[in-house]
C-alpha cells in the first residue's frame, strides 16, 4: 500500500507530465524487469482506484436514495395551496442577560419562520433558517411599549376580547375563599360562591365546540407520516370521525331539549369536515400518490364518514362534493398515463401482418 501511495502521490502532484515521467522511467531503469515492476504497480494501484469509486458511487448512491425517500416523505409539508406570506421583514430579538440581535421573521398563513442574521456572510445569503413555529400551537401576547390604552381602543377594538377575559377578582378567589373560611367569614364566601355563579353563566356551553376544534386540530397534528400515505389517512380518519361523533354525543346531552341548537352542530360539522378535506387532498392527491392507493384512502374516508349516522348526521354527499373535482382530475390524469405508455409500447412493436395462405 505504501507503494501505491508513492506511485499515486507522483501522478497526483501538480507538475506531473506523462511524457517526463515515461523518459525518466526509461532512463533509470538497467533492465525491462523494473519497468514490467513499475507497469504492474500502475495496474494495481488503477485497479485500487476503480473499488474506490465503485464503493463511494455505491455510498452516494444509497444516500441520494435516502434523501429522496425524506424528499417524498415532506413535499406534503412544503406544498400546501392555502399558504401565504401575510407579512416579513426584520425585527428585533431581545434575549435575556444578552444584548438585542436582528432577526427576519416571515408570518405565513399557518406558521411563523425566523432567520437569523448573517454579520460574516459570504456571497449573497443574508440570513439563516433558525426556526419554524405553528400558529395553532403558538402563544401571541400583544405587549404595548407604554402599557396604556386609549378609552376609544378598548371599547371598540378590545370589546370582545375584553369580554373573554377573567376579571382580577376572580383570579384570586381561590384565596379569597381560603381567607373567608380561616376567618369564620362564611356569608362572605357564600356571596364569593354565588358571584362566580352569576359570571361563568355568561360563557355559553356552546363554547365547548369551539375547544373541540382546537383539541382535534391539535390531536391530528400530532399524527406524523411515517412510509405510506395510505396507513397515515386511515389514522387520521379514524381519529377525525370518532371526534365527531363523541362531540356530537356530549352535545346531544347538553342541548338536547333545544333542537334550536341543532343547527349550531351542524354548521361546526360542515366547517370541521371542510378543513379535514383540505388536509386529506394535500396528502392524497399528489403524484407520488398511486391511483390504487388514493382509491385505498377515499374508501377509507367514505367509510369511517358513515360513522356520523349514529348520531343522526350524514355528511356523505357533502364529502363526495369536497372530493369530486379532485377524484376527477387523478382519474383523467391516470387515463393519460395509460394511453401514453400504450401508444409508446404500441410504436416500439416490431409485429406485421402476415397471411399464411400466401408464400
Amino acid at each position: 500500500m505504501a507503494e501505491y501511495a508513492a506511485v499515486g502521490d507522483k501522478f497526483t502532484s501538480p507538475g506531473f507530465s506523462p511524457s517526463n515521467y515515461v523518459k525518466d522511467l526509461v532512463q533509470n531503469s538497467v533492465r525491462i524487469d523494473a519497468i514490467l515492476s513499475e507497469r504492474q504497480q500502475i495496474a494495481n494501484l488503477a485497479d485500487e482506484t476503480n473499488n474506490l469509486l465503485k464503493k463511494n458511487v455505491y455510498k452516494n448512491y444509497m444516500q441520494f436514495i435516502e434523501t429522496a425517500k425524506e424528499i417524498s416523505c415532506i413535499l406534503h409539508i412544503l406544498d400546501v395551496k392555502d399558504r401565504h406570506i401575510v407579512h416579513s421583514g426584520e425585527v428585533n430579538e431581545l434575549k435575556e442577560n444578552q444584548s438585542s440581535s436582528k432577526i427576519y421573521a416571515v408570518l405565513l398563513s399557518d406558521c411563523l419562520v425566523l432567520a437569523d442574521w448573517l454579520p460574516h456572510r459570504r456571497g449573497p445569503v443574508q440570513y439563516r433558517f433558525q426556526v419554524a413555529y405553528e400558529l395553532d400551537n403558538l402563544a401571541v401576547v400583544n405587549v404595548s411599549e407604554d402599557q396604556t390604552f386609549d378609552e376609544d381602543e378598548g371599547e371598540d377594538g378590545y370589546g370582545c376580547e375584553a369580554a373573554l377575559v377573567l376579571p382580577e377578582w376572580l383570579s384570586g378567589l381561590p384565596e379569597d375563599l381560603d381567607v373567608c373560611v380561616a376567618e369564620r367569614d362564611f356569608e362572605a364566601a357564600v356571596s364569593l360562591v354565588l358571584k362566580t355563579q352569576e359570571h361563568l353563566a355568561l360563557y355559553p356551553k356552546a363554547k365547548a365546540l369551539e375547544d373541540m376544534s382546537g383539541i382535534m386540530k391539535y390531536s391530528m397534528r400530532q399524527q406524523k407520516m411515517e412510509g405510506a400515505t395510505a396507513p397515515y389517512i386511515k389514522r387520521l380518519c379514524e381519529l377525525f370521525f370518532a371526534s365527531m361523533v363523541d362531540t356530537g354525543r356530549e352535545f346531544n346531552q347538553a342541548f338536547g331539549n333545544s333542537n334550536s341548537c341543532a343547527s349550531a352542530f351542524v354548521v361546526w360539522a360542515r366547517d370541521q369536515l371542510h378543513n379535514f378535506v383540505k388536509v386529506f387532498s394535500n396528502h392524497v392527491f399528489t403524484t407520488q400518490v398511486s391511483l390504487s392507493e388514493a382509491t385505498e384512502c377515499i374508501l377509507a374516508v367514505r367509510t369511517h364518514c358513515e360513522q356520523l349516522w349514529e348520531i343522526g348526521l350524514d355528511l356523505s354527499f357533502m364529502l363526495e362534493r369536497l372530493l369530486k373535482n379532485d377524484v376527477e382530475r387523478i382519474i383523467t390524469d391516470s387515463r393519460d398515463k395509460a394511453l401514453e405508455a400504450i401508444k409508446l409500447r404500441a410504436a416500439d412493436d416490431r409485429w406485421r401482418a402476415q397471411n399464411l395462405y400466401k408464400k
